[in-house]
């Protein structure tokens, strides 16, 4: 995915059902569009227009956009993921991950308004530290001399009190293959004086950062490591960042689940602190919903599992809520007995169009291939309902997750069997007892 001959995202308008369906498009040079009848809709008649990134130039981008040094245009080096759309379907921003930036467009003209970065996150100031050795034998969250990359993959917008913000999950991202552990690099010895100590891989020698910035004459003077292992708040009118969730995540985590603090998804032996040295619990995505009189933000995290709530009805007031992890420490991860393990997708149902009448959060789980349903109150998430693609470990069983009000039903992406797997949850019912 490093270089491609251009960019673009598609805008699909499906005239049948007066909505819009966005794909990112990471280099196609044109929309191909699938001749198949699905659900009634035409793929034929859709009307596809290409919005694409070739009047974007380097020297028009912040410092803090990335773009790499081999790319012969900013457009081949352009990586959507995700995409938010307003209210009233006038813009888009569309997450650019191992750029480190969004793009806004225009959806009526069609046209990319701006490329804007995100910046750094300094993990030298308090409240921004983090673990960053897989080799020290202990969980060890404090500050450190590095910037991170806040490289959010899934976004969404939510409006509050009239005004939009974007949410933003910022697990950080090294397609490039351009990453090398601080261990290994010349540290300028003016900048960093006990070079020595930092370079130990208790410390940060084992940390990956990005090879291709902050290196100056004498070695680097700057260190950024990829991800902010946070949750971000953006105003949407200027992509001024509101709130960080700074080190909440990695210091929940480590209280909560400390046998699995750091823990990788796939990695058989279940080593704790296995990814302290890359993205730590890695938030995926995240979505925001409304629960009584609260707005509630649900963050996965793809590493170490689960689902972690903050309370963001006030942004400037954001608190954490609670925390729940479905995966199995005592399982089989080889033959996927372990429980539910890489939270991808994510989709919040409120009450009135759920088929509990309450709302619920529907977690899909990619290398599990699990999905999980929860009951969402105001104080706690409550697993109601569990479904088994009966994909082999970490095979892609289920991934993107969406769910009709009308039909009650949740649609997913099932990456093993090629298909898409619709699941029926009409006659879903609040118990204790977790229904399958």
């Amino acid at each position: 995915m490093s270089f491609r001959s251009e960019v673009k995202v598609m805008i699909s308008t499906f005239l049948i059902v007066v909505s819009m369906i966005f794909a990112a498009s990471c280099g196609s040079k044109k929309a191909k569009v699938a001749k198949k009848m699905h659900d009634g809709i035409n793929f034929e008649k859709i009307n596809v227009a290409d919005v694409d990134f070739k009047n974007i130039k380097k020297e028009d981008l912040d410092e803090s956009v990335l773009i790499h040094p081999k790319a012969k245009s900013v457009a081949q080096n352009l990586e959507p993921e995700y995409i938010a759309i307003s209210n009233d379907s006038t813009k888009a921003w569309v997450a650019l991950q191992e750029n480190n930036a969004f793009a806004v467009i225009d959806i009526a003209s069609g046209k990319v308004k701006m490329v804007k970065g995100l910046g750094f996150k300094d993990h030298s100031k308090k409240g921004n530290a983090l673990d960053a050795s897989d080799k020290d034998k202990k969980i060890n969250i404090k500050n450190w001399p590095v910037f991170g990359l806040y490289q959010p993959d899934g976004i969404y917008y939510y409006e509050i009190n009239g005004k939009g913000y974007i949410f933003t999950a910022n697990e950080g991202e090294d397609e490039w293959e351009e990453d090398k552990r601080i261990g290994k690099l010349k540290l300028d010895p003016k900048v960093f004086k006990n070079a020595k100590k930092l370079q130990n891989k208790k410390n940060l020698g084992r940390l990956s950062v990005l090879k291709t910035m902050g290196k100056g004459k004498n070695g680097y003077t700057k260190l950024y490591a990829y991800g902010a292992r946070s949750f971000s708040i953006y105003s949407a009118d200027d992509l001024t960042q509101v709130y960080d969730s700074g080190d909440i995540i990695a210091k929940k985590t480590a209280r909560l689940m400390p046998k699995a603090f750091n823990m990788d998804n796939d990695d058989k032996k279940m080593k704790k602190e296995k990814e302290s040295d890359d993205g730590g619990a890695s938030p995926e995505n995240v979505v925001v919903g409304k629960v009584g009189d609260k707005i509630f933000a649900f963050v996965g995290l793809e590493k170490i599992g689960g689902v972690m709530v903050f309370d963001v009805t006030d942004v400037q007031n954001v608190t954490y809520v609670t925390y729940v992890n479905t995966r199995d420490l005592k399982g089989d991860m080889a033959a996927n007995k372990a429980g539910d393990l890489g939270p991808e997708g994510l989709k919040f149902v409120p009450g009135d169009q759920s088929p509990t009448g309450t709302p619920i959060l529907i977690v899909a789980h990619e290398v599990s291939g699990t999905i999980t349903v929860h009951e969402v109150t105001e104080s706690s998430l409550k697993v109601i309902a569990r479904y088994e693609s009966g994909a082999p470990f970490d095979e892609g069983g289920v991934e993107i997750v969406e769910y009709s009000s009308k039909t009650k039903m949740i649609y997913t992406t099932n990456g093993d069997q090629k298909s898409l797997d619709m699941i029926d949850i009409s006659k879903l019912k609040v118990t204790d007892k977790v229904q399958k």
